[in-house]
């Protein structure tokens, strides 16, 4: 049987180094969401998702990261970093019509041009967090809402979530930052957070949970620009490639992982909050329970299409957005896409 894995793996990067070498408009020709690959590889997929709406700015040098639907906005943000010069920025997308209505260029909170990988962006009433670098930073949907178009926007506050901090998602009252790891020198984690789970599986990521509170303007209490670590009040070990995360209303949890180029993954989950912690780990002084998202827990996964990113709820689907169109990966992958996808859950 590994065999069999192996010269499959070894057909597809063979496909993908062919596909590098053609012509631009062939390679968009080959690699189209809907051509011969795409139909025969990700027919799963392909009977659960549909395209919801076209990415924005897909011709340019940004490079989408993050997403999440505003139930106070009604309307999609997609963040993400310029392949180029130029600041991170977020998008306010119409999931109804599909329009990009306007991005704005994102300021650090001490008024630097915030240039960081804006790997995800979550919402909850007022408020959005984009994260990267260890660091959440709070930002007011109002400012938002009522900037113009190209406009610069700048955070309120921020705090070291302790992690990588590579992508975010607020659901079910919770805010949730995770890690991106992977073998290698370029996504080291803390040494701290590789746990070996109770069935022997070598684990190396976290995402952490920070209960909101509604009503807070803040979103939760804590104390912004400073170093000290912010204690999450539950912590998840989490799979490596990991890239996009939520909580589903029934209390699944759903990872993105990606990182190969023939193919994502999107695996689901029990809700392992409902049992007991499998252990606790103490942050910032605080003894914080630590549940395992390995595989004892997984109750189902899909293949999709390579280089998926953030992930979250809208209209009962679940949104998956993709970095594949983007100029930066035109070549990268044996499927790209230029869309926002709405799978069925």
């Amino acid at each position: 049987m590994p065999l069999i894995f192996t010269k499959i793996t070894a057909f597809f990067m063979s496909l993908v180094t062919a596909i590098s070498l053609l012509p631009i408009n062939l390679v968009k020709t080959v690699t189209r969401d809907d051509g011969l690959i795409a139909k025969i590889g990700f027919s799963a997929y392909n009977q659960k998702a549909e395209k919801l709406f076209e990415n924005p700015d897909t011709d340019t040098d940004f490079v989408p990261q993050g997403l999440a639907y505003s139930d106070y906005l009604g309307k999609v943000l997609i963040c993400g970093y310029m392949n180029t010069e130029g600041n991170s920025r977020i998008y306010v997308v119409d999931p109804v019509s599909g329009e990009t209505e306007k991005y704005v260029s994102l300021i650090e909170v001490d008024g630097d041009n915030y240039t960081g990988h804006c790997g995800g962006i979550a919402t909850f009433e007022g408020n959005a967090w984009v994260v990267s670098g260890k660091y959440a930073r709070r930002l007011s949907l109002d400012t938002l809402k009522n900037a113009d178009n190209e406009a610069t926007v700048q955070f309120v506050d921020e705090f070291n979530t302790g992690t990588r901090a590579s992508y975010a998602n607020c659901s079910n009252g919770i805010l949730w930052i995770g890690e991106y790891h992977k073998d290698g020198e370029d996504y080291v984690t803390e040494d701290s957070h590789h746990i070996t789970s109770p069935n022997g599986e070598n684990m190396c990521a976290w995402t952490c949970g920070y209960v909101l509170e509604s009503g807070n303007p803040q979103g939760f209490t804590y104390k912004g620009n400073t170093k000290e670590i912010v204690a999450p009040d539950f912590i998840l070990e989490t799979e490596s490639m990991c890239q996009g995360f939520t909580q589903l209303p029934d209390g699944r949890f759903v990872t993105s992982i990606s990182g190969k180029i023939t193919k994502s993954e999107l695996n689901f989950y029990k809700n392992v909050l409902d049992g007991e912690a499998d252990g606790t780990v103490s942050v910032s002084g605080k003894e914080v329970n630590l549940y395992f998202l390995d595989s004892t827990a997984r109750v189902d996964s899909l293949n999709a299409f390579p280089r998926s990113e953030g992930i979250d709820m809208y209209n009962g689907k679940l949104l998956v957005l993709y970095e594949s169109g983007c100029r930066k990966m035109l070549a990268a992958q044996i499927v790209r896409t230029d869309y926002v996808w709405s799978v069925a859950i």
